[in-house]
Formats: structure tokens, sequence, C-alpha cells
């Protein structure tokens, strides 16, 4: 078949145009096989990350525990009651070993007037210890001032010193603390204090019984 000069020039342009066509597939096909190629390899590094081993208990029990040990090795609590160990007391017993005032708030659960409790603002290095018991159960290193009102702790002593339990009175869901030794009332921890723990353990100062360092030194040199 013959063809005119105009017929073989539009001929040939059709031709590159199909040329340029098919190299634009190939090239978004390669395209599109590394993107696959790139998310292969995601999904198989986020894979092996979800094969890791989880870490063992809380953050909370952790950075406590980590604290606990810090202040532990700082601060000796002197000769106290092994962690674990458990008083038992009648009521009758309670009111005549503690104040009508520590009464009210270790044993009845009461709480102290913002900015009355008289170990608020003390700032000397030491060991608090329940007032009931003796049990050891906040250093001075871990006391901070949370500007609430109350003596406030980011971590325990060490750990197993605090129990805590759920508390639903006064229409508030909140989280109670409890000497772990002698069950007496404590305070109330809360989500809202400072690294490394986040935690915020307000103490009522009735509860608690400070020895300075010089205190507990005496004590157990005598």
């Amino acid at each position: 078949m013959n063809m005119t000069p105009i017929t073989a020039i539009t001929a040939l342009a059709f031709l590159a145009l199909g040329a340029v066509a098919c190299q634009s597939d190939t090239a978004g096909e390669r395209v599109d096989d590394s993107v696959r190629t790139s998310q292969q390899g995601l999904d198989n590094e986020e894979g092996e990350q979800g094969q890791m081993e989880p870490i063992s208990g809380s953050d909370e029990d952790q950075s406590q525990s980590k604290t606990g040990e810090e202040s532990a090795d700082t601060i000796d609590a002197g000769d106290v009651p092994p962690v674990g160990s458990e008083l038992e007391l009648s009521e009758g017993e309670w009111r005549e070993r503690l104040t009508d005032k520590e009464y009210r708030i270790l044993r009845e659960k009461g709480t102290e007037r913002p900015g009355s409790g008289e170990l608020l603002d003390n700032k000397r290095k030491g060991i608090y210890y329940c007032a009931a018991c003796g049990a050891p159960l906040f250093s001075s290193r871990a006391k901070y001032d949370s500007s609430t009102g109350w003596p406030s702790f980011y971590a325990t002593y060490e750990p197993g010193r605090v129990a805590k339990k759920s508390d639903r009175s006064m229409g508030m869901e909140r989280t109670e603390v409890l000497c772990d030794r002698c069950d007496s009332h404590l305070g109330h921890v809360f989500d809202d204090g400072p690294e490394p723990t986040g935690k915020r353990y307000c103490i009522n100062s009735k509860a608690l019984d400070f020895k300075s360092v010089e205190e507990i030194t005496s004590e157990s040199e005598e």
C-alpha cells in the first residue's frame, strides 16, 4: 500500500506516542514494585518488633523499684520491720496507741485540712515512717512541692511498703494508699506526679513520723 508523506509522518507519530506510553507504564510498574518492596520491608520490621518479648512488670513498678532502691541506698532507714511483716491490733489497742487526731486519720480514713500538716514544708533529709507501726514509707529524696496542701512524694521508700485500694467514697473514684504492714490509711495516689514515676502520693502529715538522717544514725549507734 502506498502512503503519502503526510500519512507516513502521522503513522510514525502514533508509533512514537505508543512507545512513550509503554515506557511510562513500565516505569510505573517499577515504581509500584519499589513501593511494594519497601512496604514489605516495613511490614517485616514491624512484625519482628511485634515479636519482641514484653518487659516484665508495669512502668510504675520498674520506676518505683529503681527509685526505692536508690533511696534505700542513699538513706538507711535503720532497724525497721521487714517487708511483708504484718501488725494486727484491735481498735481498742489502736486507740491506746494513737492520739485522737492520728486515730481519725489512720484508722477512720480522715483527711487533714490542706496546708495544715506539720510535715508539708519539711525539707530535712530523712525517712518518713508510718505513724502507726513504724514501717518506712517514703524518703525525703522523693518528696516534692505539689502545691496541693499535703506532703507529696513521687515514689515509695521501697517496693512492698505501701498498699493500694480502690476508693469510691465522696462521689469520686480514687486510689487509696495504706501502710502494707498495719493497713492504716495514709492518703491517696494520683497519676499527675513528676518523672520518673508520674505518680503523686498525697499523704496526711498525721499518718507519718519523720526522722532525720542524724536521728536515725544516733538511734542505730545506741
